[in-house]
């Protein structure tokens, strides 16, 4: 969980609240993942994610990622994984 590849993982990471932290005026807000999370009947052709993804290039429009290993043994569905 130290390093997520995926722009959807990243997000999530992103959105949880600091541990003793306070949330006070002025302060960092919790990110969030903007957009619409998609119909099961209306997914996007290419990644599922791309609607709402900050790193979406054409080639996310039109295809679906395949599974592509990390160095860490994980496997990760995106064109733009970190």
């Amino acid at each position: 969980f130290h390093h997520p590849a995926h722009p959807y993982a990243h997000g999530l990471l992103a959105s949880l609240p600091q541990l003793g932290s306070r949330q006070t005026e002025g302060q960092l807000r919790l990110q969030e993942i903007e957009g619409v999370v998609p119909s099961i009947s209306a997914f996007p052709k290419g990644c599922r994610f791309e609607p709402r993804c900050t790193r979406a290039t054409d080639v996310c429009r039109a295809q679906k990622p395949g599974w592509t290993p990390l160095e860490d043994a994980g496997v990760v569905r995106c064109f733009h994984h970190e």
